[in-house]
Order: C-alpha cells, then structure tokens, then sequence
C-alpha cells in the first residue's frame, strides 16, 4: 500500500548540539598503563517544521555521565597490546515524512565500543611501518 502524501509542502529544520566533557586519571605500572575516566555528554535534538500556517516544534535531550577505559601492555619496544571501551549517544533522527508521525523527533540511542588488538611499529626493508 502507498502511503498517501498531503497536498500542502511540509519543510522542516533541525538543530543538533551535543558537547562533552571528562576527567581521567591514569596509574602506570611496569609496561602496564591504565587510563580511565568519567565523560559527561549534554545532547539535544530541536525540530521545527510548517505544516500549512502552523509551525510545529519538537525537542529531545539528554544527559549520561559514563565511564570509559583503556589498557595498553607495552610488550617490547616496537609490540604493544590494546584494549579499550566507551560509551555514548548517537543521534535517533527524525521520521520520514511517509511516516504517520512524520518528523517526530527519535530518541538518542546509547551506544558501546570495545577495541581490542596488537600494534607493531618497527622498520620493514628500511621503512618505518606502523601496523594495527
């Protein structure tokens, strides 16, 4: 079934603005460095659009304090060992405006990265090579 579309013209504007701000604290021990830390992130997500005559306005935002970490092993001088985590808000969108609740502002989702690997610097037939 095709969605049916309204007759007027529908424009919209949105405005966007995330900031963050951390502290971290980092212990070294041996070949072993931890660094871990809190970040606070402030999002919001403001929408605006005409309907015909009216102007209709929408607003999410939100606020998470979340911590993140990263370890590293400095193996040898050129091999060294990884791992690390954080957090933090993804921006949910607006509907489409085939959508019944077209231009409806979405939620911010949060979100998680983990890394882990091996870093090798070292020289390879006379050129440095950084590989991850």
């Amino acid at each position: 079934m095709v969605p049916e579309y309204p007759d007027i013209v529908e424009k919209s504007r949105d405005r966007l603005r995330q900031q963050s701000w951390g502290a971290a604290y980092e212990i070294q021990y041996g070949k072993l460095t931890l660094d871990a830390g809190l970040q606070r992130t402030s999002y919001e997500h403001h929408s605006w659009y005409a309907n015909g005559k009216k102007i209709i306005e929408q607003n999410h935002s939100a606020t998470v304090t979340q911590p993140y970490w990263n370890l590293t092993a400095q193996l040898t001088d050129t091999l060294m060992l990884y791992a690390s985590q954080t957090r933090g808000l993804e921006d949910g969108g607006t509907a489409p405006v085939s959508a019944n609740n077209r231009y409806a502002v979405m939620p911010s989702s949060q979100t998680r990265e983990h890394s882990i690997g091996v870093r090798w610097n070292g020289l390879f037939n006379g050129k440095a090579i950084n590989a991850v």
